[in-house]
């Protein structure tokens, strides 16, 4: 498998062959902005939504990946919204435990799912990550809505 890294704000974004796309503490594989890695974090920055591969939308754990690609930018849901969001209000806990197995960091979003009882959450890549990713989102989102107000 081969791995290319980039460095972010919040750590190395790693892009593997794989298809796993998530955040290292330390370089693997080719480094630097011309890298799989780095043109992914440049889409991301100038986006903040990637596109995603197809899903199965015919099992929960597909609607799950769907829903939650479909969470705009800036904004967050909980586990229960996503779970409804995905066809089954009552299986939060299934959804959640779909989110925490997600290989593929910003491209299905999993950072823009927070507890209901407040706060961040967990997240697979360290709650700073989450935290970052999503007060990063919410600024890039107000300031494209102010230029646009302009």
């Amino acid at each position: 498998m081969e791995c290319s890294t980039v460095l972010t704000p919040i750590g190395y974004l790693r892009v593997c062959s794989d298809g796993t796309v998530d955040f290292a503490d330390r370089p693997s594989g080719s480094t630097g902005p011309d890298t799989a890695a780095g043109r992914l974090w440049t889409q991301y920055r100038s986006h903040l939504t990637l596109p995603a591969p197809q899903t199965d939308i015919s099992t929960f754990s597909g609607r799950v990946l769907q829903a939650l690609h479909s969470i705009p930018q800036g904004q967050t849901v909980t586990y229960a919204a996503l779970a409804a969001m995905a066809g089954n209000p009552k299986a939060a806990r299934a959804a959640a435990r779909i989110v925490a197995r997600n290989r593929m960091a910003l491209i299905f979003p999993c950072h823009r799912v927070v507890p209901a009882t407040g706060g961040y959450g967990n997240y697979r890549w360290g709650p700073e990550r989450k935290q970052w990713l999503i007060e990063y989102e919410k600024k890039q989102t107000q300031i494209h809505t102010n230029d646009q107000k302009k």
